[in-house]
């Protein structure tokens, strides 16, 4: 019995030292939070009062505005390098703030949040006359209802999916596209813009890529395999992933045929499309412990090579129904084109890009006559150099990028006046 009193006694002794120390503590640590919780808010109050003067003393003469989900900073990515070449100073504006670090990154130019429609209206300083766009994000709207202003779409990239002849692309001043494939595919799907709101440019990005040499190849053949991602509905679930791993078996199944695969960002924002990632990683890293050849796997943060880069180090393509695709018709290389949608005789008609490309059938019954083509015949070659131009512009080479750029200026100081 006296032990479990002194027990009980030790217990109470401790529960009240302990309740001596921690609640000054507690109270003490509230207190704190609340000051900082009442400071942040004062900061937060005079960086929204302060921050429409500051952009109307820089007097941004253009904006590239951005409303997007997470992990599509590279629609910025791809524009920026371009944009700074224009002339004038201007501002990227931002409709999320969880995109300002990854972007502001990428330039010196300052960058805004404007989370409201309160904010971004307090933000258009007289300067400003143009806004480039490079999406067409639901928030767009809100920038696009300043008619004082020139609106111009970029897009992200040239393709024959359905975001390529979106009918809201139809709200924009001007429409700068590649080529006079970028125009024509509105019309042929039904979407009816006036000519003059279209201005062809090319791809200035693809200057970084390096076109096909009438040089004999070497024995080893590398082939990129490069995905689009699933899309948000049957309009654009054009992706091959769910066959990706029989795709890269018959690849590595060839003698001397050299294996790259760089998968779409968006792919990896899936729970099902990550494992496949995974598996695929796998399957080249068994087969590299081989010793014979190096296939490479590009990981989503491997900085140091982009998809231009692939497209240097590669001899043919495989992917999807994407601006991939038209992309790499650049090099003139030999295409494959996957038919994930079973068009089959439709898919030159809905996809004109594949009647210069290899078309592989959803079942992968043909992946073998494909590969021979990407690796050894090659029938495809005049046609896709001829169909060239009709996708990404008739430009000299050594002045290709300078044709958007000449052509933006001429926007901007036309919206000056």
């Amino acid at each position: 019995v006296i032990f479990n009193k002194s027990l009980s006694l030790i217990f109470l002794l401790y529960i009240k030292s302990f309740l001596y120390v921690s609640v000054p503590l507690l109270l003490f640590f509230f207190l704190c939070s609340l000051v900082s919780l009442r400071n942040f808010i004062k900061y937060r109050k005079t960086l929204n009062s302060e921050l429409p003067k500051n952009v109307a003393d820089y007097k941004p003469k253009f904006a590239l505005y951005f409303s997007a989900p997470r992990g599509s900073e590279f629609h910025i990515a791809m524009w920026i390098k371009y944009i700074e070449k224009l002339n004038g100073k201007f501002i990227i504006i931002l409709r999320e703030a969880f995109n300002y670090e990854s972007i502001s990154a990428m330039t010196r130019s300052p960058v805004i949040v404007c989370k409201t429609m309160s904010t971004l209206d307090q933000c258009i300083p007289e300067s400003l006359t143009t806004i480039f766009y490079v999406n067409n994000g639901s928030k767009n709207t809100h920038m696009v209802r300043f008619n004082h202003l020139t609106h111009v779409q970029l897009l992200h990239g040239d393709s024959d999916k359905a975001p390529s002849f979106n009918p809201v692309t139809a709200m924009y001043d001007k429409i700068l596209v590649a080529g006079q494939l970028g125009v024509d595919r509105y019309k042929k799907n039904g979407v009816f813009i006036p000519l003059d709101k279209f201005e062809i440019v090319g791809r200035p990005q693809l200057e970084k890529i390096k076109q096909i040499s009438n040089q004999k190849k070497g024995p080893i053949t590398t082939v990129l395999y490069a995905p689009t991602w699933l899309g948000y509905n049957a309009d654009s679930a054009y992706s091959s992933i769910l066959k990706s791993e029989a795709i890269v078996r018959g690849l590595l199944e060839r003698d001397n045929t050299r294996v790259v695969i760089k998968l779409h960002p968006y792919l990896y924002k899936n729970k099902e499309t990550n494992i496949i990632a995974d598996n695929l990683r796998e399957i080249l890293e068994r087969e590299n412990e081989k010793g014979i050849l190096n296939h490479i796997f590009i990981d989503k943060l491997d900085v140091n090579i982009d998809l231009y880069d692939c497209f240097n180090m590669c001899d043919a393509l495989i992917s999807d129904v994407s601006s991939v695709v038209s992309d790499f018709l650049f090099s003139e290389k030999p295409i494959c084109v996957t038919d994930m949608k079973n068009e089959k005789d439709n898919m030159s008609v809905t996809f004109p890009i594949s009647t210069v490309s290899y078309v592989l059938d959803s079942n992968m019954s043909n992946l073998a006559n494909v590969i021979d083509e990407l690796t050894i015949h090659d029938t495809k070659r005049v046609e896709r150099t001829n169909f060239k131009e009709y996708v990404l512009g008739n430009f000299p080479n050594e002045s290709y990028s300078d044709v958007f750029t000449n052509t933006a200026n001429k926007i901007i100081n036309k919206s000056q006046v």
